[in-house]
């Protein structure tokens, strides 16, 4: 849909002021969708494996005290 005249259709991308087929925008805009939401899905990711890691860091320490205190 054109940004500008709200038809489908339409050769105008007004968002940056360039005439792209409409076809093509929408395949720019597929790509751009699927990009976003693999981005997203993967500082997600990284949020919960920061979580694990400092769970894991947590244990590793523990188990060093209890060695230490057993030495």
């Amino acid at each position: 849909m054109c940004d500008l005249c709200y038809k489908d259709g339409c050769t105008l991308w007004a968002f940056i002021g360039v005439e792209v087929p409409f076809d093509e925008y929408m395949k720019m805009e597929l790509r751009w969708r699927t990009l976003r939401e693999s981005t997203k899905r993967r500082e997600e990711e990284a949020k919960d494996m920061k979580v694990d890691i400092d769970e894991y860091k947590r244990m590793i320490s523990a188990w060093l005290d209890q060695h230490r205190q057993q030495s």
